[in-house]
């Protein structure tokens, strides 16, 4: 779904680019709000999201994902958390997908230039500038970073639920 570990791909984009993806699978990459709609539209699926922050390895693992339609701005939907970080995604639960151009856009999107689910901008925002130092620019995860820390490494990536 997303990777940042080279700092390669600039995420300052526009709706499109988040709707149909970008970047490559041997690099940075995020694989598109539309697909990630089609294949949680069905059926019930999981996700986790990976990060490295000063040496140390952290996860979350969300026992339910789901992306809402184009239609309704790709509302995130995530259940339970298990882990070793804190739920940062809580914040952005129910939220509309924001970029600085579309739809509507807030402070937050025309402020900080990556796609997210903003939400009094944000608790996580894994499409911030990689490794950035500025206030609240790098790629923030609330109970990991400060303001101005950027994560070393992050992956969300989904699969199909163990879960009834």
């Amino acid at each position: 779904m997303l990777r940042r570990c080279v700092g390669d791909v600039n995420f300052a984009r526009p709706w499109s680019d988040y709707r149909d993806g970008f970047g490559t699978l041997d690099g940075d990459f995020w694989q598109g709000l539309e697909r990630l709609h089609k294949l949680t539209r069905n059926g019930k699926w999981d996700l986790r999201v990976d990060m490295k922050f000063r040496g140390k390895n952290y996860y979350g693992h969300y026992r339910s994902f789901k992306i809402d339609s184009e239609a309704q701005f790709y509302t995130l939907h995530v259940g339970v958390l298990t882990g070793n970080v804190g739920n940062a995604l809580r914040n952005h639960n129910g939220r509309r997908f924001y970029t600085y151009d579309k739809p509507t856009s807030t402070y937050c999107s025309k402020n900080y230039s990556g796609g997210w689910w903003f939400n009094n901008c944000f608790h996580a925002y894994l499409t911030g500038e990689w490794g950035s130092k500025e206030w609240c620019r790098g790629i923030y995860w609330a109970s990991l970073t400060n303001a101005w820390q950027s994560l070393d490494f992050v992956e969300m990536k989904i699969r199909k639920s163990n879960y009834a």
